[in-house]
């Protein structure tokens, strides 16, 4: 017995991650792009392990990515009590929405808001002007701006 667990975990390194992790259930190995990330289940540390080909010894290299701080039981209270605060904020925000829905509106009725939004014909035209003076004065700041540059560059 003692003799198959030592052959077992010297032949772990070769075996690659899909022993490793039917070999312990403590940890949970998925592979990336450049190794493996290894999950231990008791502790909640994180590993990125890569492979390791030195002139003395191959193998493998596993480097702390994310380290535990809390106790597995104390990690679930913590998260408990952070998602019964996002629901209790999402429920504020939902209800501020609705009051700044509400103040948008000015809390009419929708036929009575279409009928606000129509302008008249002297409004129309004095919208019209506005936006051809801002497109003017866009145009000439732009215009500047390139005769700038242009003298900047010239220097």
């Amino acid at each position: 017995m003692a003799k198959s667990m030592v052959i077992a975990a010297l032949m772990l390194p070769l075996a690659g991650p899909a022993v490793a992790q039917t070999f312990d259930g403590r940890f949970q190995i998925e592979p990336v792009h450049n190794g493996a990330l290894r999950l231990d289940r008791d502790s909640g540390a994180i590993e990125l392990c890569t492979s390791v080909e030195d002139a003395k010894a191959d193998g493998w290299s596993c480097e702390e990515v994310v380290a535990p701080n809390l106790e597995p039981a104390d990690a679930s209270r913590a998260l408990a009590a952070e998602n019964r605060q996002l629901k209790r904020r999402v429920v504020a925000l939902e209800r501020r929405l609705k009051t700044i829905a509400a103040l948008a509106t000015d809390g009419l009725p929708a036929s009575e808001r279409a009928a606000e939004t129509t302008f008249s014909e002297d409004a129309r035209r004095g919208i019209d002007q506005a936006v051809d003076v801002t497109g003017y004065a866009l145009k000439r700041f732009s215009d500047l701006y390139r005769s700038l540059q242009g003298d900047e560059e010239s220097q």
